[in-house]
C-alpha cells in the first residue's frame, strides 16, 4: 500500500513539472485520463508546437 502510494506522489510529481494541474480530490480515473492525454502529446509534439 505504501509503495502504490509512493509511486502516485511520484507520478503526481512528474506531471506538475510539464505543467499539469492535479487536485488532491481527483480519482484515479481521472488521473490516468490525464496520462493518457500526455501520452498522447508527447506521441505528437509536432501537432502542438
Amino acid at each position: 500500500m505504501q509503495r502504490d502510494h509512493d509511486q502516485l506522489q511520484k507520478m503526481i510529481c512528474s506531471l506538475s513539472e510539464i505543467g499539469v494541474k492535479i487536485s488532491k480530490t481527483k480519482s484515479r480515473l481521472e488521473l490516468s485520463k490525464v496520462v493518457e492525454n500526455v501520452d498522447r502529446l508527447r506521441k505528437y509534439p509536432e501537432l502542438h508546437s
